[in-house]
């Protein structure tokens, strides 16, 4: 059986995976990839949820009226009221207003929530919106630290329980195992 270039490329690659798993162990790898996706998913599934509450909070309150206002200064289809009828054309008139590009008007009209109680101009349906969508992208960044914070402190915890001689010794076993895999 001869070897060729590629063949000891792939063998040389392999023993190296090995003797890396072997120094790191398993509990490394397994806790760093953990917790980049795990703050990930975490902060994906949270967000909305806490966007909801900082919406409805009274400080998401006024940043709503700061918004309403802003457009309510611009009148015209701004002080419009909205109903589900003609939300839809008054959105696209609002979004034309404020020099937003036509291709962009079907996705944003997608992001716009109408409240179903009372009348309410387009005004206050954009600043309630874009308050919201702005505490999203806050609450996803708070929530993907605060997740990367806590996922440090539980590796730090597995860096104390590697530190077991018998614990450590399947550790590196392991990691040998899989980094070879």
């Amino acid at each position: 059986m001869a070897f060729d270039v590629i063949s000891i490329v792939y063998i040389s690659i392999f023993v190296l995976s090995v003797l890396v798993g072997l120094k790191r162990g398993s509990l490394n790898p397994l806790v760093s990839f953990i917790k980049g996706l795990g703050s990930f998913v975490a902060a994906v599934f949270l967000c909305k949820r806490l966007a909801t509450l900082l919406t409805n909070s009274s400080l998401g309150a006024k940043m709503a009226v700061k918004m309403s206002d802003y457009f309510l200064a611009k009148g015209g289809v701004f002080t419009a009221t909205v109903t589900n009828e003609s939300k839809d054309l008054l959105l696209s008139n609002a979004l034309e207003e404020i020099n937003i590009p036509e291709f962009l008007h079907e996705f944003l009209s997608s992001l716009i929530v109408i409240p179903n109680e009372g009348s309410v101009n387009m005004a206050n349906v954009l600043g309630i919106s874009i308050a919201y969508y702005i505490f999203l992208g806050i609450s996803f960044i708070l929530l993907f630290l605060l997740g990367l914070i806590v996922m440090f402190l539980i590796s730090k915890v597995f860096a104390v329980i590697e530190q077991i001689p018998f614990v450590g010794v399947i550790n590196k076993v392991l990691g040998a195992l899989v980094s070879g895999a």
